[in-house]
């Protein structure tokens, strides 16, 4: 079962005492961290990619 409240950022499931989580809640929540792990991960080596290419040209 769906959780009614969520977390701001992610809206990720937070379960009160009369609610029961269900495994694809788990699921549904643990992809949102992965995607988002994921998304920063690809922002931050394009940055690196970046600040590596100005640092070579002398930027």
């Amino acid at each position: 079962m769906l959780s009614v409240n969520k977390t701001e950022a992610m809206q990720l499931n937070q379960w009160q005492s009369n609610e029961y989580p269900k495994i694809g809640d788990f699921n549904s929540d643990n992809l949102k961290i992965d995607n988002k792990f994921k998304d920063i991960n690809t922002q931050l080596s394009d940055r690196t990619k970046s600040l590596k290419a100005m640092a070579w040209f002398g930027d």
